[in-house]
């Protein structure tokens, strides 16, 4: 059996395996992640409607491991693809969906199914960015 668990900082393994890094340790403690790099596909994150989602950067940022679905792996590579905040994921439409699947190579389907936009509406609400998005 394949373990592409990786417990120190290093490249995440492609092709068909499934693709995991470790957050927490046997403690319950988090633990640093790795570099994130997303190469090969950086093509598709220009095909993300900013105008329509918004811009966002570190300043504008919520916690968006508030979403179920999304850990410190998962936010941080959305924050490199440029989606900071609760108002940009409920803005997203299919074609979004479609295009950060494939950057971040995780399961498909998952955002729907954990439903981030729905979540994101009701924590954009009660968590508002305070500056202009």
């Amino acid at each position: 059996m394949l373990n592409n668990v990786h417990n120190v900082p290093g490249e995440i393994e492609t092709g068909n395996a499934i693709k995991a890094v470790q957050t927490r340790g046997r403690s319950g403690l988090a633990v640093k992640v790795p570099e994130i790099k997303i190469t090969g596909k950086a093509h598709l994150r220009g095909k993300l409607d900013f105008e329509r989602l918004g811009e966002g950067n570190s300043e504008l940022a919520n916690d968006l491991k508030m979403i179920d679905g999304i850990g410190p792996f998962i936010e941080e590579k959305l924050n490199h693809l440029g989606i900071y905040n609760f108002e940009q994921l409920s803005r997203l439409k299919e074609e979004d969906i479609k295009i950060i699947t494939e950057l971040l190579e995780f399961f498909p389907g998952r955002i729907d199914r954990d439903n981030w936009i729905g979540q994101a509406k009701k924590l954009s609400k009660k968590y508002p960015v305070t500056k202009e998005v």
